[in-house]
């Protein structure tokens, strides 16, 4: 089995960046995406998702450290946000 993930549009304010390229966020975002989806708990998560048009927001977690980046912190809110609209996800709002 596959997954295919597309994110259209993602825009982020220029102080979310804190100066980090955002060709640099893309490349780290997708990988931790990447690297997030291709555990095998993966596919059971997201069997129930299918096809959607848009996802609730989600909330960027903060940074762990000073060296934690961007884009692994948004591959990590995007999980998230697919792991709550699973069928076998948390509820909404509920802490994991």
């Amino acid at each position: 089995m596959s997954i295919e993930l597309y994110i259209e549009r993602l825009v982020i304010d220029e102080v979310a960046l804190g100066g980090e390229q955002p060709a640099a966020v893309r490349m780290a975002m997708t990988r931790e995406l990447q690297r997030l989806l291709a555990h095998p708990n993966a596919v059971g998560m997201l069997a129930g998702v299918g096809v959607v048009a848009s996802l609730p927001s989600g909330r960027l977690p903060p940074p762990a450290t000073a060296a934690d980046r961007l884009g692994p912190r948004l591959a990590r809110a995007v999980h998230q946000v697919l792991d709550t609209a699973s069928p076998t996800g948390s509820p909404r709002g509920a802490s994991r």
